[in-house]
């Protein structure tokens, strides 16, 4: 009986390591793919090079630690996609907008979230903020960024300035 249960509990586990970082490799495939796919456009080609970049950039960082927590990158993943997705909607609704100084005060709410939101709080400011300074970025963002935090304050400085 012994045996039998410490048998179920290695299948359980070994199931559930299998299914260990999906999110974060979905998401790397499909910017991977984008990125490669010659009929992507220029605008998306950016955003999937920015996904890979910080995608890459948080498995590097987790694995400086000599323990790679898969959850916390399938996590980040997650909320990676998610604050681009708000930041593309958000961007498109300002961007149809007469004044011009309201898409830009969106786009630094979010530089600001990602900004506020270290996760690994890295020294190396020329490589965590690479994107950030390029006015020619379409994710001015920093790699060093909890995302879901990041996502998290986002969403709460988009309802202060839409109250506004």
């Amino acid at each position: 009986m012994k045996k039998c249960l410490l048998l179920v509990v290695f299948l359980c586990s070994s199931a559930l390591s299998l299914q260990a970082q999906q999110v974060f490799d979905i998401v790397m495939d499909n910017a991977s793919r984008t990125v490669n796919n010659p009929t992507s456009s220029f605008s998306q080609v950016k955003l999937a090079q920015f996904k890979k970049t910080a995608l890459t950039y948080m498995r590097q960082q987790e694995a400086a630690d000599s323990l790679i927590d898969f959850r916390v990158l399938d996590n980040q993943a997650f909320y990676l996609s998610q604050f681009i997705t708000l930041y593309l909607k958000e961007f498109i609704k300002y961007s149809s907008a007469a004044d011009g100084q309201q898409l830009s005060s969106v786009v630094k709410l979010f530089i600001k979230a990602s900004l506020d939101c270290p996760m690994w709080n890295d020294p190396d400011i020329a490589t965590t903020q690479a994107y950030v300074g390029d006015n020619e970025e379409l994710t001015p963002f920093s790699l060093d960024t909890d995302w879901q935090k990041a996502y998290e304050e986002a969403q709460f400085l988009l309802k202060q300035f839409s109250a506004q």
